[in-house]
């Protein structure tokens, strides 16, 4: 990224050059005294020019097919393509889209929509109210409250937004870490899963080792409380057991590891099959199960159910999760738009059995969702949330 941006520099340099030389090229054969050589020179000056003149043109022509209003230079270039025709065509011209910051210029450029954050950063403290009220708040009114100040009419959530979610929620952090969370992806272990007369048990184990905790843990197990303070204890997998339809029955277990001891504890929710399954009991966590797209031989086999994604009482309780994962209805947040991630649209073209919307190929990946806001008839103007400069207490934290 480094290399690309002194890139950026190189043109201004290189026609600062160039002017000179041309410049300088006429200064020179006007004192030419042989009639012919200055003619030979008029000519080379005449033959440079016309060759620059055509080389330019030749690379604007090319530049401008490539890199059009409507072409996306990122890794999703065919899904935020499609995305942003739809909302050419399906937004007014004066809607206001809230995302995280990294899209503002594909939002604004191709989209041709308004956009309170952009790569820009103009306003970083925008990029932590988006952060802590938007996508890691668990308060739907604050949510609101901080788009309504903004005239917000559409929100967008990526998939990359899962996988930057570390970043995000630490953005949005007071000073104190209260939004600190991740989205953590951990892999079916086949040789540890087995039956059992009454289930399969299956073991997801986190490829990296272990994620310590953002928070702590206090729970009763076998009439013993359990303390597991954040930042020294860890989780190092997840146990599952379905019945014989392939349904989790019962609490999804951490494996949490503290002082050399493992202890298994109950996670109160799973999400599955487009449904957010409820225990009612257990710590205020769960998991997200999706599908895994792993190299068999020369191709590719689709282990269902092999990644799962751990969440924590913070993040199961976002409105990331809430939104974008859970897909929880709001009278506020109307779906309006789902654009398939293109890996996602050609398994479905290819298998029509397949109909996750996520998919885990060494990474997350997922649709582009795009909701529509309204906003309570009582809401009030906040403003707070369009103050430009971070309040004293974050300044210190920062």
């Amino acid at each position: 990224r480094g290399a690309v941006r002194f890139l950026l520099m190189v043109p201004t340099s290189i026609s600062i050059v160039i002017s000179y030389f041309i410049v300088s090229s006429f200064n020179d054969t006007k004192e030419i005294k042989d009639p012919t050589s200055r003619k030979i020179a008029w000519a080379l000056i005449i033959l440079l020019i016309s060759l620059v003149a055509i080389s330019s043109f030749s690379l604007y022509q090319k530049s401008n097919l490539n890199f059009s209003p409507y072409f996306s230079v990122n890794p999703y270039q065919q899904q935020w393509q499609k995305a942003m025709f739809w909302v050419r065509e399906n937004t007014p011209e004066d809607a206001v889209f809230a995302h995280w910051w990294d899209y503002g210029y594909w939002v604004q450029t191709i989209g041709k929509r308004a956009t309170i954050l952009d790569g820009g950063n103009a306003i970083s403290y925008w990029n932590y109210l988006m952060s802590r009220h938007v996508l890691t708040s668990p308060d739907e009114k604050k949510t609101l409250e901080f788009l309504y100040a903004h005239n917000a009419t559409h929100l967008l959530i990526d998939s990359s937004d899962v996988k930057k979610y570390v970043v995000i929620s630490l953005i949005g952090s007071d000073e104190n870490l209260d939004r600190r969370s991740s989205f953590s992806p951990f892999i079916r272990e086949n040789s540890l899963s087995g039956e059992t007369k009454e289930s399969l048990v299956q073991y997801y184990i986190y490829e990296k080792g272990v994620i310590f905790l953002t928070q702590d843990i206090l729970y009763e197990q076998n009439e013993t409380r359990v303390f597991l303070p954040k930042d020294k204890a860890a989780i190092g997998g997840v146990l599952i057991e379905r019945d014989s339809s392939g349904r989790i029955y019962k609490n999804p277990k951490g494996i949490f590891i503290y002082k050399d001891k493992q202890y298994y504890i109950p996670l109160r929710y799973a999400f599955e099959d487009d449904e957010l399954i409820d225990f009612d009991s257990g710590i205020e966590s769960g998991v997200f199960t999706m599908h895994n797209l792993i190299t068999q031989g020369e191709g590719f086999a689709n282990e269902e159910k092999g990644v799962l994604l751990y969440l924590d009482e913070r993040a199961i309780n976002s409105r990331l999760a809430k939104l974008y994962l859970f897909n929880e209805e709001s009278p506020y947040f109307k779906l309006v738009h789902t654009e398939d991630n293109v890996g996602i649209a050609e398994m479905k073209a290819q298998f029509p059995d397949f109909d996750s919307e996520f998919l885990y190929i060494g990474e997350r990946i997922g649709p582009i969702k795009i909701w529509e806001i309204s906003y309570p008839e009582d809401i009030k103007l906040k403003p707070e949330y369009i103050e430009t400069q971070y309040p004293e207490e974050l300044q210190r934290s920062t």
